[in-house]
């Protein structure tokens, strides 16, 4: 993969890392590893990351901790690398389904056999946190200032964060492999915005990429009003209509990609399935209360569809 992003000598692209309120389920967690690599071929893209604690505890099941279906407000997580230096900021969703525990409830487990989202992601508590991800949904495009990387591993709503600085051992320069290992554990659960700093001035100026959206796949989402289409939604954020909209995570998208936005914009939602619907509304949130979203697979996707009460997740550029 050819880097999407190059430094010039007028300009440095850097991430921040901003000190986000801290979370009673959030848990910091000392970097065992992270590789991230990036061969010719997108599909074969691949994330490994692993933590590591005797503090690392998980939700007891039915409660806000515990991802599976049966786990409060429908259970699901999410895995999100958040990189420096333009690398990249994906999430992918890993729906409730995928999730089982232990009899002693001591572990949470997430497999998917078709390697749409993440092969393997495992919580053990008191051991550690381990996520294996393969395919083009790892979008981090390498470059030799992508550190720290950030990994927020969500279980429901509790979450388990890293940031990997540490002991360089690829810093991802060659383009095609990111390794650092033994990174102590994060001040906080980072959030990240978009630093552009002048060579021939101290001034730094911060853009958020997405303000009141999400960066998903490098464009900006955004879940629209109670029964807007998505042309409105975009304008309203000094944007364009994308059809990643419908090629990402619409009718001619995947149930991933779906997941993934939603993941992004509202995690607490479950996932009502791919289902035919009487508008090309492509992924939206189906009811008032957003507690279920799905996946319009007929009719195509379009940016003018528009219903109360659904709340359309639109891409914009």
């Amino acid at each position: 993969m050819q880097n999407l992003m190059r430094l010039t000598s007028a300009m440095a692209m850097a991430v921040v890392w901003l000190a986000a309120p801290a979370h009673s389920t959030d848990q910091l967690a000392f970097g065992k590893k992270l590789l991230i690599k990036n061969p010719s071929d997108p599909s074969r893209n691949k994330v490994v990351h692993l933590a590591k604690g005797a503090s690392i505890t998980t939700g007891a099941a039915g409660g806000s901790g515990d991802p599976q279906c049966t786990g409060a407000g429908g259970g699901g997580g999410s895995i999100r690398i958040a990189a420096s230096g333009g690398a990249g900021d994906v999430t992918i969703a890993l729906p409730c389904g995928g999730w089982s525990t232990n009899g002693a409830n001591t572990m949470y487990k997430y497999t998917d056999p078709s390697g749409v989202t993440c092969k393997l992601v495992l919580v053990k508590s008191g051991v550690l946190a381990k996520a294996v991800c393969t395919g083009s949904q790892v979008a981090i495009d390498l470059n030799g200032s992508m550190a720290p990387v950030a990994v927020r591993t969500m279980l429901n709503a509790q979450a388990y964060c890293t940031s990997f600085a540490g002991t360089t051992v690829k810093d991802g320069s060659d383009d095609r492999t990111f390794l650092h290992k033994d990174a102590s554990p994060p001040a906080s659960c980072p959030s990240t915005t978009t630093t552009s700093t002048s060579s021939t001035s101290s001034t730094t100026s911060t853009t958020v990429p997405c303000p009141g959206g999400a960066l998903v796949v490098g464009l900006c989402w955004y879940k629209g009003a109670d029964g807007a289409d998505c042309d409105f939604t975009c304008v309203g954020k000094g944007k364009l209509y994308d059809t990643a909209t419908s090629t990402y995570a619409g009718s001619s998208g995947s149930d991933g990609g779906c997941m993934a936005v939603a993941a992004a914009l509202k995690p607490t939602a479950a996932f009502g399935g791919a289902v035919a619907c009487s508008g090309g509304f492509g992924c939206n949130l189906t009811d008032a209360s957003e507690t279920v979203f799905t996946r319009c697979t007929s009719p195509a996707t379009v940016s003018t569809a528009a219903v109360s009460p659904r709340r359309r997740l639109c891409a914009c550029h």
